[in-house]
C-alpha cells in the first residue's frame, strides 16, 4: 500500500459518522499505526481493511454494529489510557482481528493469521488473541 492509499483509508476511517471528532488521541494513534503499517500492508489485507467499519464514539453507550462487515470498536477509555504503546498495540490487534474476520478465515486458522498480520506489520504478537476491552470486533 502506498502513502496516498494509506492516507485515503485513514481519512475514510476517521471522518466517518461513527468516529467522534473528540477522539484526538485515538486519531493520532491510528495515524501513527497507518504510517508504520502502510509499507508492509499486503494487498489482500488492505482490501479487507478497507471494508471494515471503525467505531470510536465519545461515550460508551453508543452501539456500533453492521450485518455486512466487521466493525472495530475503539472504546472511549482508549482516549485516556495511560500507556500509549499498549494502546497502540491494542488498536493494532483489533485491526488485525477485523481483517481476519473480514477475510472469512476459518476459526482454527484465525489466531495464526492474526499473529502473521501483526508480525508482518512489525509489532510483537499478542500473548493472547482473545478480545480486548479497548479495541475489539
Amino acid at each position: 500500500m502506498n502513502d496516498m492509499e494509506s492516507g485515503k483509508l485513514f481519512q475514510e476511517i476517521t471522518n466517518n459518522a461513527l468516529f467522534s471528532s473528540e477522539r484526538h488521541r485515538t486519531k493520532a494513534l491510528l495515524e501513527t499505526i497507518f504510517a508504520k503499517i502502510a509499507p508492509k500492508l499486503e494487498k489482500p489485507d488492505f482490501n479487507a481493511l478497507s471494508k471494515i467499519g471503525v467505531c470510536a464514539p465519545n461515550k460508551p453507550a453508543v452501539v456500533c454494529s453492521s450485518h455486512e462487515t466487521p466493525v472495530l470498536y475503539l472504546a472511549p477509555e482508549l482516549e485516556a489510557a495511560g500507556n500509549p504503546l499498549e494502546t497502540e498495540h491494542e488498536i493494532v490487534y483489533g485491526l488485525a482481528n477485523a481483517i481476519v474476520l473480514s477475510k472469512n478465515v476459518g476459526r482454527p486458522q484465525r489466531e495464526t493469521e492474526m499473529r502473521r498480520i501483526v508480525e508482518t506489520w512489525g509489532y510483537p504478537a499478542p500473548a493472547s488473541t482473545e478480545q480486548r476491552a479497548g479495541a475489539h470486533v
